[in-house]
């Protein structure tokens, strides 16, 4: 397949060539050809593929190493199925990942105009608010920012000791129905895709492009009684994931 003339050849060269890691033509874990190999390939220059590659580096697609080769990320094959929530340390690891998780800051606080609406609390009340990273195989996939008002867990954990790294780890899901006593039911959640340069990230954070696609996930988890225990948001780096839903149909055939 050679590229046609009417987009930027490197941007071309880098379609090409995701789509052959959707394929299977280069499997995930696979070494590319040289430089060289992909110019006589595609008919372009060894500066085109450069380009190419350097932009397929940035979105997380390929990881170059120094005098060894360009292969393609194993995490650009993570699935998430939307429909479920899954605990992130079992959505990496079930699909032959190593997981990894970076607490950057947790703090006492009052909520925003807008948390405080959807938590059903009032503006001046406290809440625990923490962000974390995920990755997988080191690549940062996951970013997150979870807050719950004070009267979950005040008569269970201290704010000094909730405030430690460890404190709702490895399952927030377990601390809040276990430590808490506030199991979450449900969730509702909104949907919307981002870029990272749109998503204000605290903490020491590794760089990311700024045009990195982000899928964004916000949603407040109720408890039996339908009560919000939990607001969360979830940035999901798209290039390093595939994602999967049910969709049922509501259309009456006639």
């Amino acid at each position: 397949m050679k590229p046609r003339r009417q987009a930027p050849l490197s941007e071309q060269i880098v379609d090409i060539l995701q789509g052959h890691f959707t394929d299977g033509t280069y499997p995930p874990g696979s070494q590319l050809p040289s430089e060289a190999e992909l110019a006589d390939a595609y008919g372009v220059s060894r500066a085109t593929i450069r380009s190419a590659l350097a932009q397929l580096a940035a979105d997380g697609a390929v990881k170059r190493r120094h005098g060894v080769g360009t292969f393609v990320s194993k995490s650009t094959q993570i699935a998430n199925p939307l429909n479920e929530v899954i605990d992130y340390h079992d959505l990496i690891t079930d699909q032959g990942f190593e997981f990894g998780f970076q607490h950057l800051e947790a703090e006492i606080t009052q909520p925003a105009p807008e948390i405080a609406t959807a938590l059903k609390i009032d503006a001046d009340s406290s809440v625990f608010e923490v962000h974390k990273a995920f990755t997988a195989d080191g690549e940062l996939l996951i970013y997150t920012t979870n807050v719950i008002p004070e009267w979950v867990y005040k008569e269970h954990i201290s704010d000094e000791e909730i405030l430690k790294p460890d404190s709702t780890e490895p399952l927030f899901f377990e601390f809040l129905a276990n430590r808490c006593q506030q199991p979450i039911d449900y969730y509702i959640a909104t949907v919307r895709p981002e870029i990272a340069q749109n998503i204000t990230f605290v903490g020491d954070i590794a760089p990311v492009d700024p045009l990195l696609p982000v899928l964004v996930i916000e949603e407040v988890g109720y408890n039996a009684q339908e009560k919000p225990v939990l607001y969360e948001v979830e940035c999901l780096f798209g290039h390093r994931m595939t994602f999967e839903l049910v969709r049922r149909l509501r259309i009456a055939i006639r």
